[in-house]
């Protein structure tokens, strides 16, 4: 893929990953959209306030983005939510929001920035997965159904583009964010996997130990899960 002169869109890059994305991509000659509740800080890029699990606030960004760039060719779904059910009683109430954001805007944003997409040279759609789309995590089952799910959209919609626009699946393991703070691999070390992957169109980039699980998985399935769910 072509390290310069893109236009990147990338949901949630306030913070975490997304935001480390966004630095690679600026630093790189690369002009950035961010889209997120919250604008970021110290960043050059151009910032669009929407929250990503509203429909109409997802409406009206997209039809902002065809009008004032129509030039994007990139379109990176990092946004995510992970959340616990207290109960199987509360899993739809307690766990919505990660279908929301995980599953609904990531196709909210496929579908409505495809029009440029399609029509713009070296266009590609990034969509961050994880190692729990290969292997469950009984602790966050609807979290992990989601990222099994971008897995899955990502393969197919890969086959359906026909090449025509590239799509990538980044599937790390667990990264020291906001929404895991206590371990994990830092998001420097992520982004550079990924930039690597990006610039030698390696569409499937599984990250670190993810390696592993992907190869064991194929194997025994119960493994993988045991490897990803102890604790």
């Amino acid at each position: 893929m072509r390290t310069s002169g893109n236009t990147v869109v990338i949901s949630g890059g306030s913070k975490g990953i997304g935001r480390g994305l966004a630095m690679k991509f600026i630093a790189e000659g690369n002009k950035v959209i961010i889209i997120a509740r919250s604008k970021p800080e110290n960043l050059n890029c151009e910032f669009y306030a929407c929250d990503l699990t509203n429909e109409n606030e997802r409406d009206k960004t997209i039809s902002e983005l065809l009008i004032n760039h129509p030039d994007i060719n990139v379109l990176v779904n990092n946004a995510g939510s992970q959340s616990n059910a207290s109960s199987m009683e509360d899993l739809y109430q307690d766990t919505r929001k990660d279908i929301d954001l995980n599953i609904i805007a990531v196709m909210h944003f496929i579908s409505g920035l495809y029009p440029l997409l399609k029509v713009n040279v070296e266009s590609a759609i990034v969509n961050v997965s994880s190692g729990y789309a290969i292997s469950p995590n009984f602790h966050v089952p609807v979290y992990s159904a989601s990222k099994s799910y971008v897995r899955s959209l990502s393969m197919s919609l890969r086959e359906k583009a026909k090449g025509a626009v590239k799509v990538f699946d980044l599937c790390p393991p667990a990264v020291k964010t906001d929404m895991n703070p206590h371990q994990g691999m830092s998001v420097e070390s992520l982004v550079k996997v990924f930039w690597k992957g990006w610039k030698n169109n390696k569409f499937f980039i599984p990250v670190k130990e993810v390696r592993i699980l992907n190869f064991v998985s194929r194997f025994s399935q119960r493994l993988g899960i045991k490897l990803v769910s102890k604790g």
